[in-house]
């Protein structure tokens, strides 16, 4: 069976790198997207929600950073020219759906990750993303929330 196999350096190595870049490009286009969403937020007047998104974006520039951090320590090659496409938003609601939808997708890819990254063996790297994922889930929890009660964040 595949998955009993153990795989090669370079194996392991693309792999890792692969997931590696993919988590990078997610977090730095969450930061992109996150600068955005704040910036309407305190247009619109939800100083709460701008207030928590504003510590979500330094989060997720942190998991960025120790992603990158593990790269280089792994000796990778960092790929992210491209960042993933910006959602706009009309509404308030709209904008809360789509922070919802990013960090259910963030913690769908993190569990993926982690099982292919401890598939090729680098316990090391699952360790990592095995903490950033805990990080996301508390964000995630946080986000259960109706986007139709978003004038409670308003203050």
């Amino acid at each position: 069976m595949m998955g009993e196999m153990n795989a090669s350096e370079e194996e392991q190595k693309e792999v890792v790198d692969t997931l590696l870049n993919e988590l990078i490009r997610d977090e730095l286009t969450f930061v992109g997207q996150y600068v955005s969403y704040s910036d309407l937020c305190a247009s619109w007047g939800y100083k709460s929600l701008h207030t928590r998104i504003e510590k979500q974006i330094r989060e997720e520039m942190e998991h960025a950073q120790a992603l990158i951090g593990r790269m280089v320590k792994l000796g990778g090659n960092l790929s992210v020219q491209r960042m993933h496409p910006m959602k706009r938003n009309e509404s308030v609601q709209e904008l809360v759906k789509n922070l919802q939808d990013g960090e259910s997708a963030s913690v769908r890819i993190y569990n993926l990750a982690i099982f292919l990254i401890t598939d090729v063996g680098d316990m090391v790297t699952a360790e990592l993303l095995v903490r950033l994922l805990k990080e996301e889930k508390k964000y995630a929890e946080w986000l259960k929330i109706d986007p139709s009660q978003t004038d409670d964040m308003r203050n």
